[in-house]
């Protein structure tokens, strides 16, 4: 975990911003991962874009790659945000957008223990997540993010834009998201896994 709890976040948004040439008074929102069908990608870019329409300004960088990037950049174009959204494909640093983003999105229909949430938060980055897996016990709802209260785009949208909105609140919850992610050392991480798998292995004993 050394290069995500190590990330100087200030010199990380720097080098992104510079990147991507996006200006430091407009917020960066992150999403990490496969673009795949169980990350559900495209619903990013409905969130990104109901944020706007809010009228709250906001970036989104996309950071991977898979099948279901067309699709993706076809929601981008629907949505009419292109200015909007930075498709990074494959990063081998994920430390380097989580570090520079104000909040990642987890938009996934389906999650285990989600590492990226446990990666972001190791970088200061609050987590803005559906209720998926063990998402509960990795996110501190309210303190070091937001788990919304269902799968709905349209509430996650207002979840993120009144979070940018408040940056006394934004800033507690990076540094409380930076201490929650160091407690993620790899043995209670191991740990944590373990419990989930025990769990599904006594379901699938008792013909669950």
């Amino acid at each position: 975990p050394g290069r995500f709890a190590g990330i100087d976040r200030e010199a990380a948004a720097m080098a992104l911003r510079a990147q991507i040439a996006v200006d430091a008074d407009v917020p960066l929102l992150g999403f990490v991962g496969h673009l795949v069908e169980q990350k559900q990608p495209e619903l990013a870019i409905d969130v990104v874009a109901a944020v706007r329409r809010s009228g709250q300004a906001a970036h989104l960088v996309v950071a991977g790659d898979g099948p279901r990037r067309a699709l993706v950049e076809g929601r981008i174009a629907e949505q009419g945000v292109a200015e909007a959204v930075t498709m990074l494909g494959h990063r081998d640093d994920p430390e380097a957008i989580f570090g520079a983003s104000d909040l990642a999105l987890i938009t996934s229909n389906a999650e285990g223990v989600p590492g990226v949430a446990i990666e972001a938060q190791m970088t200061g980055c609050p987590v803005v997540s559906f209720p998926v897996g063990s998402i509960g016990e990795v996110v501190d709802d309210g303190v070091t993010g937001v788990v919304v209260a269902r799968a709905d785009v349209v509430l996650m949208a207002e979840r993120v834009s009144e979070l940018l909105r408040d940056r006394p609140t934004l800033q507690a919850m990076s540094r409380a998201a930076m201490t929650r992610g160091a407690a993620f050392s790899m043995s209670s991480a191991a740990s944590l896994y373990a419990s989930r798998f025990e769990e599904l292995l006594s379901t699938l004993s008792d013909g669950g």
